[in-house]
């Protein structure tokens, strides 16, 4: 698989890697390495999205997914952090994701309340009034 650098921003760079039936565009962490996006430093994952929303634009994508794994089980194949940019043009062409509830309404509910809980929350949604 060929890939070059297309552009960069200060932390990190945009990497073509056209591997997949739809447009697939790399973006990695410039100079920090990490193998999981939670050991990347906020302002390099800042610098990922302003260059996430640069590819969009610039490719004129419509439909999108912005995807980035953390672990084997995870579906990461590549021990260092970097994010795609997947062109969606259709139902069938791109990332397709099959995501079966896992857990009942109830037990979501009763999750929900255990998180709020321990971030320190009220347990409001930005939509509560």
């Amino acid at each position: 698989m060929a890939t070059c650098m297309l552009s960069s921003f200060p932390k990190v760079r945009h990497l073509a890697s056209h591997h997949t039936p739809s447009l697939s565009e790399c973006l990695s962490t410039r100079t920090d390495h990490a193998v999981k996006m939670h050991e990347v430093p906020d302002d390099y994952l800042a610098d990922v999205i302003r260059l996430a929303k640069k590819v969009a634009i610039d490719h004129g994508l419509v439909d999108y997914n912005i995807i980035q794994n953390n672990g084997r089980i995870a579906y990461q194949s590549v021990d260092h952090v970097h994010f795609h940019v997947i062109d969606k043009p259709d139902v069938d062409t791109g990332l397709v994701v099959k995501w079966p509830p896992q857990k009942s309404p109830e037990e979501l509910e009763v999750y929900r309340a255990e998180l709020f809980k321990k971030m320190g929350a009220e347990g409001k949604t930005l939509y509560d009034d």
